[in-house]
């Protein structure tokens, strides 16, 4: 893997010094109340109400962004998070929370209802590289961090952790230690599914500019019993962005592998059934397309949305979304192509039949909109936004 978007390490630092030299003086601005759509969409009926995005300088400052689907207007876009942010939201809480990582390391509550910041929580402290929070009840969660060895159990309520959950002595399946020769795991994303909490751990090298380890794993915890009851390999090394779970009720992860360049192309991703707590094996792989997989996104038995990255001459990169034949292994049709790193995330909402994809265009950015059945660009639909967006989720 050539480019992956990840927090806090070579990565991130070298996509920001990439975006702050494309800005070719175009002043941004940070004020996205100024510049934030205001003309109502029709997106139609969907499983999904809101669309959340983090959005981004790559320099100082992002803000958060939220988007009523059933209204097709933007709810808020006034609330200022780090520039190194994700969001996330779960049913029936009537919260958002904004995860800032690497440099806020805190987690912001914000009310649906109000959309005012209820409170922000640095339950480790600076230097932890929050990267994800996933919330069992509106005041009860599970924090990941980077730089932590421990799972932290969290209280909305508490300026500290409830509770450091141990990996010392987690093995896999093989014996294989879940903490690598430096100490941690580099615990990643999570998502709630089969009765378990997955847990992504990439197990990096720091030693060796964070490259991937042999073996990259998933782990399975218990939040009724807060123990962990299964660890497994990964396919391939270095899970990158979130757990997708498809139309078909499996999990997907893209798995990015070794850094480049020049990129090794062994990345891939793989397909998991949460409820039998098995792999089903890889869906497509980076040798297959010539490409880097950046992200994934199953809309048929067959077929995928995908994002792709591939290196071009004096060090420049381009990216393209894709629609991808999974069975052949091949690009079937590009329906968009940027000569940056633009692209980097999808969401898709089957039921309203419209998939979302970031569009970090520096001098047009917003998320753009794809008809699932179609498979065509819904321009009309188009989102802006005058701050590149940098992650989103969908939400109930």
């Amino acid at each position: 893997m050539a480019m992956r978007f990840m927090s806090s390490i070579w990565m991130r630092w070298s996509f920001s010094i990439f975006i702050v030299l494309n800005l070719g003086g175009c002043d941004l601005g940070l004020n996205l109340g100024d510049g934030a759509q205001r003309a109502t969409l029709n997106f139609g009926e969907g499983d999904y109400r809101w669309l959340l995005i983090s959005t981004s300088d790559f320099k100082e400052a992002g803000k958060f962004v939220a988007i009523d689907l059933n209204q097709g207007r933007v709810m808020t876009d006034s609330i200022a998070i780090h520039q190194d942010a994700v969001v996330r939201a779960f049913p029936d809480q009537g919260l958002f929370y904004i995860i800032n990582r690497l440099g806020g390391d805190n987690v912001q509550t914000v009310s649906q209802e109000s959309y005012q910041v209820l409170h922000q929580r640095q339950w480790v402290g600076r230097g932890a590289n929050y990267q994800d929070l996933w919330m069992s009840s509106a005041s009860l969660g599970y924090l990941t961090t980077q730089e932590q060895p421990d799972l932290y159990k969290v209280s909305t309520s508490a300026a500290t952790p409830d509770r450091a959950i141990s990996l010392q002595g987690l093995v896999d399946r093989s014996g294989l230690s879940v903490l690598d020769e430096d100490g941690s795991a580099e615990l990643g994303s999570m998502i709630f599914a089969g009765n378990r909490l997955w847990i992504q751990a990439s197990r990096l090298n720091r030693a060796a500019r964070y490259q991937p380890r042999s073996a990259s794993m998933v782990l399975l915890f218990n939040v009724f019993t807060d123990e962990f009851t299964d660890v497994m390999r990964l396919a391939r090394t270095n899970p990158s962005g979130d757990f997708k779970l498809g139309f078909d009720s499996k999990l997907y992860v893209v798995e990015s592998g070794a850094y480049g360049p020049p990129s090794a192309l062994d990345g891939a991703v793989e397909k998991w059934d949460p409820n039998r707590q098995v792999s089903e094996g890889i869906v497509v792989d980076e040798r297959q397309l010539q490409a880097d997989i950046i992200d994934f996104e199953r809309i048929s038995q067959s077929e995928a949305l995908m994002i792709l990255a591939y290196p071009m001459p004096g060090g420049l990169l381009r990216t393209d979304l894709a629609v991808v034949d999974t069975n052949a292994g091949r690009v079937d049709r590009v329906l968009k192509s940027s000569d940056s790193f633009d692209f980097v995330n999808i969401r898709s909402d089957y039921r309203r039949g419209l998939a979302f994809v970031t569009d970090g265009n520096i001098r047009n950015p917003g998320v753009d909109v794809v008809d699932l059945r179609s498979l065509q660009l819904r321009s009309e639909l188009r989102i802006t936004l005058p701050l590149p967006p940098y992650q989103m989720v969908l939400s109930r």
